[in-house]
Parts: C-alpha cells; sequence; structure tokens
C-alpha cells in the first residue's frame, strides 16, 4: 500500500461516527432543552384549557337559543359554581302529550330527567385552575324562550363582566344580550 493510501483511509475512519464527547454534549443539550418545555407547559395546557372551556361555554349557550328558536320551547342553562359546571335543560310536555303538563328534562332524551352536564374544566384539564369567574353566580339561571330571548334569573348577565370563567392568571368574558346573542369574547 503507498502512502496516498494510509491518508485515504485515515480519512475515512475519522468521518465514521461521533465521538463520546460530541454524544455528551446532544444528549445534555436535549436535557436543558426539555427543562425548559416542562417549566413552560403548565402555563401553556392553563391557557389553552381556559380558551376551550369559554369557548365551549359560549357555544353550548349559542345553540340552546338556536335549539329553543327552532323547536319551540324553551331552553335553560343553570351554573354551578360548587362543582364547577353548567347544566342544559329543556322544557318538555310529559306523556301523554296533551296533558298540560311540563318539566325540565335532558335536552336530547326526554325520558331522561336529569339535565345534560358539562364541565367547565375540559377533559385532561383538572389541576389548571379553570374555574367560573367572579360574574357567575351559584344556581344562577339563563332561559332562552321559543323567540330567541333570555331571561336571567340570580344574577344579571347583560352587564359587564358577563360570564367568565378564569384560571386565575388570564380571564375570558362575554356578555348575553336579552335578545339571546352572545358577544365576543374578550380577555383580561
Amino acid at each position: 500500500m503507498n502512502l496516498r493510501g494510509i491518508k485515504k483511509c485515515r480519512h475515512l475512519l475519522s468521518e465514521k461516527g461521533f465521538t463520546l464527547v460530541e454524544l455528551m454534549i446532544v444528549v445534555a443539550l436535549l436535557a436543558i432543552l426539555g427543562g425548559i418545555a416542562n417549566l413552560l407547559m403548565p402555563p401553556m395546557l392553563s391557557n389553552y384549557y381556559l380558551t376551550a372551556a369559554i369557548k365551549q361555554l359560549s357555544l353550548d349557550l349559542m345553540v340552546c337559543r338556536e335549539r329553543a328558536i327552532s323547536e319551540g320551547t324553551q331552553f335553560r342553562v343553570t351554573f354551578d359554581v360548587a362543582n364547577n359546571c353548567y347544566h342544559i335543560d329543556r322544557w318538555t310536555e310529559t306523556a301523554p302529550p296533551g296533558s298540560g303538563i311540563w318539566t325540565w328534562t335532558n335536552p336530547d332524551n326526554a325520558v331522561d330527567p336529569n339535565p345534560l352536564t358539562v364541565s367547565v374544566v375540559p377533559s385532561g384539564g383538572q389541576g389548571y385552575g379553570i374555574q367560573f369567574g367572579a360574574s357567575v353566580v351559584d344556581g344562577s339561571v339563563i332561559e332562552f324562550a321559543p323567540r330567541g330571548i333570555t331571561t336571567f334569573t340570580g344574577a344579571n348577565y347583560s352587564n359587564a363582566p358577563g360570564i367568565s370563567i378564569t384560571n386565575g392568571s388570564k380571564t375570558g368574558s362575554f356578555t348575553v344580550s336579552f335578545t339571546g346573542k352572545i358577544g365576543a369574547i374578550t380577555w383580561s
């Protein structure tokens, strides 16, 4: 083998892999990035769950209003602050039809007298401090009439700050007008 062949072999040997030092530097950088991500993740998830909760509540109220109009009956949303949820009911005539006896039932199953319960904390959002804001009073009710007009019991939601959900550092809120229109979500 000549000298040129030996130099060529050394060059190929030096480029075959990574050294132990290089691998340890990469592992250390990944550990640092993982630590930073671990610190940033809880606030990001909390804001994500807060956004999901306020959008879900405003959407549920819009759907209740639209169903009240389309089905020609009343719908109501009752706030349960103690359990961090709200219940959706439909005003239904009990059997037999024409009996004149009406009760609040589950909006999707008249046989089941229990209301549809929606948690303010989205699935997987436990522990992120998502809860109703100070503007929501326990046991208060928003009812949507067949024309879409609202009535309020227990709190005046048509005044600011409206219905709010908070995670302790950020609050999302919106108003519900007398005509049943849901206002834009504002953040503070």
